[in-house]
């Protein structure tokens, strides 16, 4: 080349880079990149191939044959088609129909065989079909719903729980809270139709029926029917029998003292209990509560008293008509309406249930303070009241013995004798007469049994 000094065509040794070709210093631009003689560039930039290839493989817009890439990674989006349920937009080479597709706006779905499994949106997940996988963990944050089964379709279940193993020595369904125990908040609640039917609440107490009848601080089961129809029963599917039916009833009539168990009573019929066997106590007489008079003072266990002329008891001799014995250990006992909330015109008091902070970060309100205080002092006020009117009312009745077996309070006796009532001072003593005539066998409160460790005889009860 004329006026070149050196050129690569006919150089025998090295070249001196000034003495090259002008040409040959030029730079050539890649993408955005200049490139030079002497420069140490490693990356190219930018760089647009609309055809061709790299390394063997195809770029540009040549569809890729499978397996030609085995690693691909972007800074930014990675774009696909929506595909379908049928054609997911990312599936498999082996499993054309199942994969990651589009539903629609903000919302993805999975496919397998091509049926949608998975619908995730803003609102949450959605599952079509079983959840298999064990360990299973659902973790919800500031949500007032954590999971949601939906059921819409014609099948009977819900929800359905099956064990299949035949050791499994778990807990079937176990769910726990780590919020203080509180009556403000349920544990679970089953509804149908946005009416409660089954609750337990935040304090454990479980409530089986609609509209709790007081405040949940008790197990409650409650129904919606009227006085006499069934409310609640025990049946065996073995014998196909009831061993126990419970009617709903539309009168309480109990006595407000303390007892195991109290029943209330149908006021067409008057009962309480209808039994199909024997009822079994271990009392061992029957007795009644009879008023006594204004003058009577206290009855001691198996003391003989007196009917004055009204059928009211006494413990003076002058006023008898006619005698019993107090009873000491009764299995039944009668005339018990004296302490009924009737009798007494007055509500057992219910005790305001204790206000507790939701969480163990949060407190009660000191409005909540003042308003339970209040409340708790006058639940005290009132259960003073009722306690007295009670115990007032108490005092004016006693248990009288009218069969059975009870002690007398009366010494000298021996078995089969017969126990008279006699004057004692101003009031009545017994003795024990073996032969007794016919107007002491008349008065006699009983004849003796069996004589008790402590020397007083234990009387079969004849009335008077």
């Amino acid at each position: 080349m004329p006026g070149v000094p050196n050129t690569f065509a006919n150089a025998s040794g090295s070249i001196p880079l000034s003495q090259l070709d002008a040409n040959f210093n030029t730079t050539l631009t890649i993408g955005t990149t200049s490139v030079g003689l002497g420069n140490t560039i490693s990356t190219i930039s930018n760089v647009a191939i609309s055809t061709g290839s790299v390394n063997g493989s195809p770029v540009g817009n040549v569809t890729p044959s499978s397996g030609a890439f085995t690693t691909l990674s972007a800074t930014g989006n990675v774009t696909v088609a929506d595909g379908t349920v049928s054609v997911p937009a990312i599936a498999f080479t082996s499993d054309t129909d199942s994969g990651v597709y589009r539903i629609g706006a903000n919302n993805i779905g999975v496919g397998v065989n091509g049926a949608k499994v998975l619908d995730i949106g803003t609102t949450g997940l959605g599952v079509t079909g079983n959840i298999t996988n064990a360990n299973q963990v659902i973790t919800a944050s500031n949500a007032s719903t954590a999971l949601e089964i939906n059921h819409s379709g014609s099948g009977q279940q819900g929800l359905n729980l099956n064990l299949t193993n035949a050791s499994y020595a778990g807990t079937a369904f176990y769910i726990n809270t780590t919020r203080a125990a509180n009556s403000a908040f349920d544990l679970v609640s089953v509804q149908t139709n946005g009416t409660n039917r089954f609750r337990v609440s935040g304090t454990g107490y479980v409530i089986a029926g609609a509209n709790p009848v007081s405040s949940v601080s008790f197990h409650q089961f409650i129904t919606e029917v009227a006085n006499g129809n069934t409310a609640f029963a025990i049946v065996s599917t073995n014998t196909n029998k009831y061993t126990m039916v419970a009617y709903a009833v539309d009168t309480e009539g109990y006595s407000g003292a303390l007892a195991a168990s109290v029943w209330g009573y149908n006021s067409t019929t008057g009962r309480s209990i209808n039994a199909g066997g024997t009822i079994n106590a271990s009392g061992a007489d029957y007795a009644e509560y009879e008023t006594k008079n204004a003058s009577c003072g206290p009855v001691a266990k198996g003391q003989i008293i007196g009917f004055d002329v009204f059928g009211k008891v006494t413990d003076k001799w002058a006023e008898a008509k006619s005698f019993g014995v107090k009873s000491t250990n009764p299995a039944y006992v009668g005339g018990d309406a004296w302490g009924s909330q009737e009798a007494l015109g007055k509500l057992v008091p219910v005790k305001p249930v204790e206000p507790k902070p939701l969480s163990d970060a949060e407190e009660i309100t000191p409005e909540q303070r003042t308003q339970y205080a209040a409340d708790l002092a006058a639940y005290e006020l009132a259960k003073e009241r009722f306690d007295a009117a009670l115990e007032e009312s108490r005092a004016k009745v006693d248990r009288i013995a009218y069969s059975g077996k009870v002690p007398v309070n009366v010494s000298g006796a021996k078995v089969g004798d017969y126990i008279i009532p006699v004057q004692d001072g101003d009031g009545i003593g017994g003795i024990a007469v073996t032969e007794p005539t016919f107007e002491q066998y008349r008065k006699a409160v009983g004849q003796v049994r069996r004589l008790l460790p402590d020397g007083r005889p234990e009387i079969a009860v004849k009335v008077g």
